[in-house]
């Protein structure tokens, strides 16, 4: 097994950013185990509720679309 970590947005040029690291024998599984961990925690429609206490906030909702990330998203690998 080998570690990928995906890359599919930055913070620090962009409101938001999305990262993180799975392990997986190659870059077409890591992109299936990543996709699939993500569609696990986002609601019906792709959506991560902020849980937030802030006066005045209804809801923050962040929208992630698993099936649009991709290989290229993968900038890092080791064993």
């Amino acid at each position: 097994m080998r570690r990928y970590h995906l890359s599919c947005g930055d913070s620090t040029r962009g409101p938001v950013g999305l990262c993180g690291t799975v392990l997986a024998p190659n870059k077409r599984q890591a992109l299936v185990v990543f996709r699939r961990a993500l569609q696990d925690c986002t609601g019906e429609f792709g959506e991560v509720p902020v849980k937030t206490v802030e006066p005045g906030v209804e809801y923050i909702n962040v929208y992630i679309t698993p099936r649009n990330i991709r290989i290229k998203e993968i900038d890092a690998e080791s064993a």
